[in-house]
């Protein structure tokens, strides 16, 4: 569905002749490609960041930053 989007939205900016923001979409194209060929191989395993909890303090620091 991210795809047929990204492609309606590339054929939209080139109709109205915004080439910068077509050729975004051809980015977000290929990445919405590449996500979905790492998606279909699921029995590789590689080394990648283990998903952890952030702490509140953390979490409280980044809201408070966010604000200013």
């Amino acid at each position: 569905i991210g795809l047929v989007m990204v492609l309606i939205y590339g054929w939209l900016f080139f109709d109205v002749k915004l080439y910068s923001g077509m050729l975004l979409q051809v980015a977000y194209a290929a990445l919405q490609l590449y996500g979905w060929w790492q998606w279909k191989r699921p029995g590789r395993v590689e080394d990648a960041r283990q998903v952890s909890r952030l702490a509140v303090p953390a979490v409280a620091a980044g809201l408070a930053g966010g604000l200013l």
